[in-house]
């Protein structure tokens, strides 16, 4: 299982590192990755590219690019599941639909599970819960 929760930690290595958590690097997947966090423009500006030092805690990105980050780490993991904790809340709506559009295209074959406060990132999904009155509902969907 791999786990994308709202705040990512990122350590004082380069993008690269932080997403592939220093294991042998699988170009295929890596590329995967990175196009479904939708993280080739914030590569490309970025000093030193994929190799850029990103600060301690990634400093030097903004919130919404550190979770993508972490999105990309999850989907470079490979995991059967993959637990989304508000993992894109820092993202803007656009740039969000991107990213659940892309992982539920293009990872059919994984378990995702969202937790999220935004319906917007839910409405694609097939089952929808939520807490009411301390209960557990499904919600119907079309």
């Amino acid at each position: 299982m791999s786990i994308v929760l709202q705040e990512t930690e990122l350590f004082n290595i380069s993008f690269l590192e932080n997403i592939t958590m220093s294991k042998e690097v699988n170009l295929d997947l890596l590329e995967t990755a990175i196009k479904i966090a939708q993280l080739n423009d914030v590569i490309k500006d970025l000093p030193e590219k994929i190799n850029t030092v990103i600060g301690e805690k990634g400093v030097r990105l903004s919130g919404g690019q550190r979770q993508r980050i972490g999105i990309a780490r999850a989907i470079y993991k490979n995991a059967p599941i993959m637990l989304l904790d508000e993992a894109t809340s820092n993202l803007d709506i656009e740039t969000e639909k991107k990213v659940m559009n892309a992982i539920l295209s293009q990872l059919k074959d994984k378990t995702i599970i969202a937790i999220s406060h935004r319906l917007s990132t839910l409405e694609q999904a097939n089952y929808i819960y939520k807490f009411e009155d301390r209960k557990l509902l499904r919600e119907k969907k079309d």
